[in-house]
């Protein structure tokens, strides 16, 4: 395909946030589509983290984040990515796409991600056989890039937010600042040589917890 266009597949149990071919007609529908892939891969990456993800849904708006990390014996290792859902679960109401009415739907074996609009291209694939984390890291490099792009497609400028703070206490002077993609775009550009405390998917939150994944330091 020579033109401008969008290509992902795969399925893990019952979960698939796209499987189908589009021609990106132009940026305004581009962008929606990939802010539509970023919307729905975030909840993958985190279900397939490694964290007792249906536990933490339904418990953390009743309890602290000290007595789900205690109560779920979360190890070391993953606590950030506990932390990070938590933060966005936040916010992530501001991602909102639109998925094509028609599309070529694909029947393909693995995980795949294809993206070309100009000269923004992206691509990623994942075996069939890959292990829970390796989807997870999949989905978090969906919603990463697809995230990236859609911001650059829809002309959306970083809002003002400024944090002079580092690491944890960064993310809690955070809270209740994101509320636009505006907003969100600001802190994506803030946190982008950041490896633990990160609001919002990322593998890099999974590099400690699986040192064998190959996970890009920004």
């Amino acid at each position: 395909m020579d033109s401008n266009f969008f290509i992902m597949y795969g399925k893990y149990k019952d979960d698939t946030v796209f499987n189908g071919e589009v021609e990106l007609k132009d940026k305004t529908y581009a962008g929606n589509l990939l802010l539509y892939i970023a919307q729905y891969s975030a909840d993958l990456f985190y279900k397939y983290s490694g964290i007792p993800y249906d536990k933490i849904k339904e418990a953390y708006k009743t309890s602290s984040l000290q007595n789900m990390m205690k109560t779920f014996n979360i190890k070391k290792e993953l606590r950030p990515v506990v932390n990070s859902y938590i933060y966005f679960s936040e916010f992530k109401h501001i991602i909102k796409g639109k998925i094509p009415k028609t599309y070529k739907t694909l029947n393909k074996k693995g995980f795949g991600y294809l993206f070309k609009y100009n000269l923004f291209r992206a691509a990623k694939k994942t075996s069939e056989k890959a292990k829970e984390y390796e989807i997870s890291a999949f989905f978090g490099f969906a919603f990463e890039t697809s995230l990236k792009y859609a911001f650059k497609l829809l002309d959306i400028k970083p809002s003002n937010i400024s944090i002079n703070s580092k690491g944890l206490k960064r993310m809690k002077e955070l809270r209740g600042k994101i509320n636009t993609l505006s907003d969100l775009y600001a802190v994506y550009l803030m946190l982008e040589k950041e490896q633990t405390h990160i609001p919002f998917p990322s593998n890099r939150l999974l590099r400690k917890a699986y040192p064998d994944l190959k996970v890009r330091r920004r």
